[in-house]
């Protein structure tokens, strides 16, 4: 079997709900596979969470249960007020993005693609029906070889120099 490289949880923020409940599952899954796994770190954190957040998927990766509470240690104060692994995060930080900003934001990015020709993963849409036709009969057949008087070499810009101060010319001086 292969490796998997999974991006378990891409963004670790105070209240990403995949840092409380989205992870478990999504190591979960990945494991279903029963293949090694390669768990790698990115960016974007913040230092409180990404602590909290690695250290439930290692206890999750290694099948270890581990305490709520967190032990005492010189950065036991970043863990402030509630000193735990998953710190309730429902009240503090309200969603102040109306409905009508969402799906602002939505149609401008719908917008943005409809400009894109043939991006991957993005809406699907119907294929031109030109773009199905076409034929590639402007170009040779590359099973078939034709003489070798036909097929050119090819040659760097700089392989052969004909000027007047080429070096390689035969000359009638005679040394």
């Amino acid at each position: 079997g292969g490796i998997s490289a999974t991006a378990i949880c891409a963004a670790v923020h105070s209240s990403d709900i995949l840092v409380f409940g989205g992870c478990r599952e999504c190591v979960e899954y990945v494991k279903s596979f029963n293949i090694p796994l390669l768990v790698l770190g990115g960016g974007g954190y913040t230092v409180r969470n990404v602590a909290r957040c690695w250290t439930y998927e290692t206890s999750l990766l290694v099948d270890e249960a581990i305490s709520e509470e967190l032990p005492y240690s010189e950065y036991f104060e970043y863990f402030a007020p509630d000193f735990t692994l998953h710190p309730d995060v429902s009240t503090r930080i309200e969603n102040q993005n109306s409905r009508q900003y969402l799906d602002q934001i939505r149609q401008t990015i719908f917008e943005n693609l409809k400009m894109l020709n043939h991006a991957p993963s993005v809406q699907i849409h119907d294929v031109p029906s030109d773009l199905l036709s076409y034929d590639r009969t402007d170009e040779p057949d590359p099973e078939e070889r034709g003489s070798e008087e036909n097929y050119s070499r090819p040659e760097a810009a700089n392989e052969f120099y004909d000027g007047d101060h080429d070096n390689d010319k035969e000359s009638d001086v005679e040394i």
